[in-house]
């Protein structure tokens, strides 16, 4: 996942850059901030890295600050909003941490029902998270970090739907996930995207 962001902190030292081209193309000129899921245990550190889209160059972002590599394997999901800038940490302790804009924790969100926690949006003064192992889609008060259960499938953990993102159509909540609910009533054995409030299908026959 990528964000776009005009002038980033301070990400650290040029040890940590990855590369660079001497002859860089034609761009626009912005940096991206990417979040790295599945970056193993003891590499969890460095979860998130810039871009720079005119020179090429590359940083890897220090994140031991808000990230512990005992228990934390990635970030997956990033979403700025005008509190700060919202993370979805990979972990055996999953949870949810605003950032300010030198990278200071602001609060830090748990809940019981989170777990394999994917992607992260913000709608409405709320950011919504994915608890695609409990089936579930968490919502946090984006200033003050409450949580609160947004939508439980029935029959709570199985099938196992893997829920992987979330998006507001007209808005109305539309979830992409691994699988299609049996409620829906569509042919597709493999993922789509459907409307949470009534399962209907909008697009089906993903795969993962």
């Amino acid at each position: 996942l990528a964000l776009a962001i005009n002038r980033p902190p301070d990400y650290g030292s040029g040890d940590n850059r990855l590369g660079d081209t001497a002859s860089a193309r034609k761009r626009p000129a912005m940096r991206l901030l990417i979040s790295l899921c599945n970056a193993n245990q003891y590499n969890s550190q460095f979860s998130l890295a810039v871009i720079d889209t005119s020179t090429e160059e590359r940083w890897l972002v220090d994140c031991t600050a808000f990230l512990d590599f005992k228990h934390d394997s990635g970030i997956t999901g990033l979403c700025r909003t005008p509190q700060g800038l919202a993370v979805a940490v990979q972990s055996n302790k999953p949870r949810v941490v605003m950032l300010d804009a030198a990278f200071k924790v602001m609060w830090t969100a748990t809940h019981p029902a989170l777990a394999d926690v994917h992607s992260i949006n913000h709608h409405d003064g709320r950011l919504f998270v994915m608890s695609s192992g409990r089936n579930k889609v968490l919502e946090i008060d984006a200033r003050t970090g409450a949580v609160d259960v947004f939508w439980d499938y029935e029959p709570s953990d199985t099938p196992l739907l893997h829920i992987n993102s979330l998006a507001f159509l007209d808005g109305r909540p539309v979830a992409c996930s691994h699988q299609i609910p049996a409620e829906a009533g569509h042919p597709s054995k493999t993922g789509g995207v459907w409307r949470l409030d009534d399962f209907e299908v909008l697009i089906g026959d993903l795969k993962a």
